[in-house]
């Protein structure tokens, strides 16, 4: 399932060189630790903006035309237009105007923004293109945080998929959507019993390939640990029956 990432590719997101740095809170770069807003079950190995191992999706400010190429001839003609690079910038200080809501806990507004961008590199980029991707999982993020979980579900329905096929299982972009799909399980009272099997299987899955690629100390393999016992913490406390009830 896993593909052993292309030698050179730190990007992390599937988008190659140029993708620009990520913004990594709580590991002494000036961002000091972690919010108290920001919830504590999403603080996994205690380096995250929000509840992912290393780093959160978000990156730090990059000038317009500092990523990867559009792709496809639609892309490419909405980049020509005058208007587009007055838009990537939009898009930037839009992103990083999100991050900032959210440490400070203000995470209506952090996903306000967050549709915006996810938005605009949808309509510039296609669903396909890797910043694309890594924006609908930002967007998800922020879902569920203001615990809008049928909205998170249908985006990560639809976005997975694609995540797995165009970036590969191994891909930072496509396990953090794992991740948060088990986080949202975890949180959603709808949640039903059978969802939570399902997932955990398929995280003990990728878990694995994580080690086999990775290597057990990676974060990324930490974090697959990490939520693997929240949902079989979750998944056991939904299976035992309440005192009294018998």
């Amino acid at each position: 399932m896993f593909q052993t990432p292309a030698a050179g590719d730190c990007s992390g997101d599937g988008s190659g060189a140029g993708s620009g740095p990520v913004d990594v809170v709580g590991t002494g770069a000036g961002g000091g630790p972690p919010p108290s807003s920001v919830p504590t079950a999403r603080r996994a190995v205690g380096l995250s903006d929000g509840f992912f191992p290393v780093a959160s999706f978000d990156r730090d400010y990059q000038l317009p035309g500092a990523g990867p190429a559009p792709f496809g001839a639609a892309a490419a003609a909405a980049a020509s237009s005058t208007n587009a690079p007055r838009a990537s910038c939009g898009r930037h200080v839009k992103r990083n105007l999100a991050i900032t809501y959210r440490r400070l806990g203000r995470f209506e507004e952090a996903m306000s923004l967050r549709q915006e961008v996810y938005s605009g590199h949808l309509k510039l980029n296609g669903a396909e293109h890797p910043e694309t991707l890594r924006e609908a999982t930002n967007l998800a993020s922020s879902l569920v945080d203001v615990k809008s979980f049928e909205e998170a579900k249908a985006l990560l329905r639809k976005t997975m998929p694609v995540a797995r096929r165009i970036l590969g299982d191994s891909k930072e972009t496509t396990l953090k959507m794992l991740w948060i799909h088990a986080e949202m399980l975890c949180e959603d009272d709808g949640t039903t019993l059978d969802d939570l099997r399902k997932l955990v299987t398929t995280l003990e899955d990728s878990a694995r390939g994580a080690r086999q690629v990775y290597g057990s100390a990676h974060p990324f393999s930490k974090g697959f640990e990490y939520y693997l016992r929240k949902l079989r913490a979750a998944l056991a406390a939904r299976e035992t029956p309440p005192p009294g009830s018998a």
